[in-house]
């Protein structure tokens, strides 16, 4: 992900439990995206979606504080601000996916999936890809990095458009035949 594999793209990872920023510096590159400053990107999801439509006040789950507001950003909005520019979108862990477990019945949050509950099963990304869902609980890590490196393969121009199923998860066979 570090450039170590030649004719990929470098990658720049951004996640709030590896990452050594914090605070508004850890938040710059959520706006960063958002503006169109960080181009190309692929947003990756983890948890189940909140359904933010169903309560009165207050938010289920949010990050970062809109400067504009000073209100909390839900998870819902960061979706619904950065899928539009994503490269790609991938959904990772069953939770992500599906909803899992905190998706049954009687939750009042009602939680679900990306897709096809929140973005719906037509949605696209900026590539024209639909969301990329890499279920397991907890996902499998070779899973995760094989479908990561496969799109950069796929954004470099080494690799045609990524072999997914009915479900959207990587197709199986494109992971057999490298075996």
């Amino acid at each position: 992900m570090l450039g170590a594999i030649p004719g990929l793209p470098k990658v720049h990872l951004h996640n709030p439990v590896l990452a050594y920023e914090v605070g508004d510096d850890f938040m710059k590159f959520f706006y960063d995206a958002e503006e169109g400053r960080l181009e190309p990107f692929v947003l990756v999801v983890e948890g189940s979606i909140p359904n933010e439509n169903i309560k009165r006040e207050g938010y289920w789950a949010a990050m970062g504080t809109n400067p504009e507001t000073n209100q909390p950003i839900t998870t819902n909005e960061w979706i619904d601000r950065l899928t539009p520019k994503a490269l790609a979108v991938i959904a990772i862990g069953t939770c992500a996916t599906y909803g899992g477990i905190h998706a049954m019945e009687g939750n009042p949050t009602r939680l679900h999936g990306l897709r096809p509950d929140y973005l719906g099963w037509d949605w696209r990304s900026k590539a024209g890809l639909p969301i990329v869902n890499v279920p397991g609980c907890p996902v499998q890590p070779d899973n995760f990095m094989e479908t990561v490196l496969y799109l950069l393969y796929q954004v470099a121009g080494l690799a045609p458009m990524i072999p997914l199923g009915r479900s959207t998860a990587p197709d199986l066979a494109f992971r057999q035949d490298r075996a």
